[in-house]
């Protein structure tokens, strides 16, 4: 699979943390560590990087911890007609409830159209780079941006904002989802899940909140902490100024 659009989606929770351990990587030749059309890798202070050569390196700020869940998602797609680039890799990194690192960057040359078999947890034979150690989930790759991630030249910052509630994911799900939704002022903000036949499960926010972007994470249980059975369920974001309704799958 080679495309000058991609999208690299996946989680992962580290045992350890091994200096410039390429966890996936799609490299020019068999044998290759070096030159890759996409490698996500940990550089030597604890830091997840997503680097095309020759066109992109982004790192995420602050170090990974080992034992917990981040989703990854590394996404090339091209620039809108009349931007200053052809093309913008944008990297996001979170944990399981909120988002941790946001950036993109613009360039101008396609990324390398790599032709060796994808490797995951290892690049290449020998000792060196060294072997993934610890589990990877849901991992996704598509040859074209799949996610449609939100382009950002600066780090963690999403602008402009705007009234959004995104799908939920992954979707459908077990045992967790994340719901993501962005506010643009300051105002009294409602989330709240509703089964098939439109009883409240669950309040996930009803709060006043500031203008940003947020995470929120559902593990499948009511207000009173019992697991819900599996089917079909809607998520619903109010404000004074807007309202949307999602649909998402429960499966145990």
């Amino acid at each position: 699979m080679t495309a000058e659009e991609f999208c690299v989606d996946f989680w992962l929770k580290a045992d350890s943390i091994r200096d410039y351990c390429r966890i996936f990587n799609r490299p020019s030749e068999p044998g290759s560590w070096s030159t890759n059309c996409y490698q996500i890798r940990f550089n030597d202070a604890q830091q997840l990087q997503a680097i095309s050569d020759g066109s992109v390196s982004l790192t995420a700020d602050g170090t990974v911890e080992t034992g917990k869940w981040y989703h990854v998602i590394y996404e090339v797609s091209k620039a809108p007609t009349g931007d200053t680039c052809v093309y913008y890799g944008t990297f996001q990194l979170s944990d399981e409830s909120s988002i941790l690192y946001h950036h993109s960057i613009g360039f101008d040359t396609p990324v390398m159209q790599a032709t060796a078999p994808l490797r995951i947890g290892k690049s290449a034979g020998g000792d060196y780079p060294p072997y993934f150690c610890g589990y990877f989930d849901d991992v996704k790759i598509y040859n074209y941006p799949a996610v449609g991630l939100q382009v950002s030249t600066e780090p963690d910052v999403d602008l402009p904002l705007r009234y959004e509630l995104s799908q939920n994911y992954p979707n459908p799900f077990n045992p967790i989802t994340q719901i993501q939704f962005t506010i643009p002022e300051n105002q009294k903000v409602t989330l709240i899940i509703y089964d098939i036949l439109g009883r409240k499960v669950r309040t996930m926010v009803n709060d006043n909140m500031t203008s940003g972007k947020y995470l929120k994470t559902w593990n499948g249980t009511n207000d009173l902490g019992v697991n819900v059975a599996s089917g079909v369920y809607f998520y619903r974001l109010k404000t004074d100024n807007y309202v949307k309704v999602r649909k998402m799958i429960l499966i145990r």
